[in-house]
């Protein structure tokens, strides 16, 4: 029988960390959102919102074949850099093919962070509750390892509200999920709260790039004149206009 993955369930964002009853909360990793089929000829595919990524992550393609046919889940692929989350990795692989996407995962390794199983039989009629049981059962049945990674997943508010302090391995939050409700795709009923913090920096000394990494070869942490050690995110908002002791100062919102 011929089947299709569904379009991805989306989040709508939410300014309250609290974890509601009712619902679960995962970890909010920052990569590309991604889908993968493995289908029971032995063909893979791996997809993104914008598109196919699977020629650009053979190292998934290849570890599918642990999967059994007709399997469909969902996740987030991301890449580990000096114990940290690096979108910017992610960025570089995608547009390489062939022997040279080849190479860069040997440098950069990628991994599918899985946080819901779409096909076994059917499954996105099933509750989150259920979904996560048979993705739970799923990894433990066939003692999947990199690149697969399970993630977490809970109904404690302590242990949840625990996750927020992940933030300088860059990690960017949290998603909340109902646990009776099925996958519904392009529905944003799930919730996502980022982090937040907010620094002081000069602004005529350094720059952001497309994704809020600092890059300049002096980034903040190594000036002694700014009051930050480390800063890494996917937007920054400038907010408060400032001068102090005759320095051009900008507040700035990082939304991690």
């Amino acid at each position: 029988m011929t089947w299709h993955l569904p379009q991805p369930m989306l989040t709508a964002p939410t300014a309250d960390p609290t974890l509601p009853p009712g619902w679960a909360a995962e970890p909010k990793w920052d990569g590309y959102r991604a889908q993968l089929a493995r289908y029971a000829d032995g063909r893979v595919l791996l997809r993104s919102r914008r598109g196919d990524m699977t020629p650009s992550f053979p190292e998934i393609r290849a570890a599918a074949a642990q999967l059994p046919g007709d399997t469909a889940l969902d996740g987030e692929l991301v890449a580990w850099e000096e114990g940290r989350l690096a979108f910017e990795r992610l960025q570089q692989r995608l547009p390489r093919r062939g022997r040279v996407a080849v190479a860069a995962a040997t440098r950069w390794p990628a991994h599918l962070v899985v946080f819901d199983v779409l096909r076994l039989a059917d499954t996105t009629t099933w509750s989150y509750r259920r979904r996560r049981a048979a993705l739970e059962e799923l990894f433990t049945d066939l003692r999947l390892q990199a690149p697969w990674t399970l993630t977490p997943s809970t109904t404690d508010p302590d242990t949840a509200h625990g996750w927020l302090e992940w933030t300088a391995a860059g990690m960017e939050g949290l998603c909340f999920k109902r646990l009776t409700e099925p996958y519904r795709p392009t529905a944003r009923t799930w919730r996502k709260y980022k982090n937040r913090m907010t620094v002081d920096f000069h602004w005529d000394r350094w720059k952001t790039s497309r994704r809020g990494r600092w890059t300049t070869s002096q980034p903040p942490g190594r000036d002694p004149a700014c009051r930050v050690s480390m800063v890494g995110s996917p937007l920054v908002v400038v907010t408060v206009p400032a001068r102090q002791d005759g320095l051009k100062l900008r507040r700035v919102e990082c939304l991690d």
